[in-house]
């Protein structure tokens, strides 16, 4: 456990309205005893000595998170539950969330000065929260912005379709994140549809994100601000989205901030389609017997 990570908190972004599975993502019982996804970053957080958690949620899903709450995290464990609000302006418009990046802002008043930022419907194996935790207690100042990234082969469904971020590096600097749809394996390979183009022969060892940003408090504040010229200028305000990543390179990009990307060698495992709760069931099963999960996780 680092004792060094005690102004560290760990950010899960769990306000999505899970479109293609069914029912609330958040909720799905994934371990052998239970246990929902997002409890495994939380346990790989704490035992990295990170015991302050952020969970941005929707408010039709705060009472039902702050009872399993109660029920299964430690106490020592200090758990803060935030909603996710829209903007004043939009809120007669929409009710979708705003998207990754204003989840991230909308956990501010919680947030410590260095902060793991992670999906709530993701797993990110162990390896990821052992190098993130070795990145942050190795600063006495966290300024610049880091991505623990992952090569697309690892970040597939075997169900359907998915969307990923690859990332366009230049000596582990960030240039760019090029979105793709409907990324699958197909006649031996990969594939996914660009943004402007059709079906594309993917490589993949390609690094993309998988949304496991590590961030300071103050970096963030950065994002907030450049939220307003985001809202004057979205062309859609029903569909329009701040998304996490091109809302941490704008903020970069303005205030001449370099992005880091660590090429990471963990395992993941995500929630798309209904059919991938089986699949991800099964693969936190053998966890539990291959890398020293507890029966149930939380025992000791």
């Amino acid at each position: 456990m680092n004792t060094e990570l005690h102004d560290t908190s760990l950010v899960l972004m769990a306000a999505g309205s899970s479109t293609r599975f069914d029912g609330f993502k958040q909720f799905a019982d994934v371990g052998p005893n239970g246990e929902m996804i997002w409890e495994y970053s939380i346990f790989e957080a704490h035992r990295q000595g990170i015991n302050v958690v952020v969970i941005v949620t929707r408010k039709e899903l705060k009472n039902h998170f702050s009872k399993l709450l109660k029920k299964k995290i430690p106490s020592e464990i200090e758990v803060h539950l935030c909603v996710q609000e829209l903007p004043d302006q939009l809120k007669n418009q929409r009710s979708k969330p705003l998207g990754t990046g204003h989840a991230v802002i909308s956990a501010l008043p919680f947030m410590r000065s260095r902060n793991i930022i992670i999906n709530g419907d993701d797993f990110y194996g162990r390896s990821a929260f052992t190098e993130a935790a070795k990145i942050l207690s190795s600063e006495k100042t966290f300024s610049e912005p880091r991505l623990i990234s992952f090569p697309l082969e690892g970040c597939l469904s075997l169900s359907g379709g998915v969307s990923r971020g690859l990332l366009i590096l230049e000596k582990q600097k960030l240039i760019e994140i090029e979105e793709f749809t409907e990324i699958k394996k197909e006649g031996g390979g990969i594939s996914g549809l660009g943004d402007h183009s059709g079906p594309m022969d993917l490589d993949p060892k390609a690094q993309v994100s998988m949304n496991f940003w590590l961030l300071g408090r103050d970096f963030v504040k950065k994002m907030e601000s450049g939220l307003g010229e985001f809202l004057s200028e979205m062309e859609n305000p029903i569909s329009g989205e701040y998304h996490i990543g091109s809302s941490i390179k704008s903020a970069a990009e303005k205030n001449d901030i370099a992005i880091t990307c660590i090429p990471g060698n963990s395992e993941w495992a995500g929630l798309t389609h209904p059919a991938d709760h089986y699949i991800v069931r099964s693969f936190l099963s053998g966890k539990h017997k291959k890398a020293g999960y507890s029966n149930p996780l939380w025992s000791k």
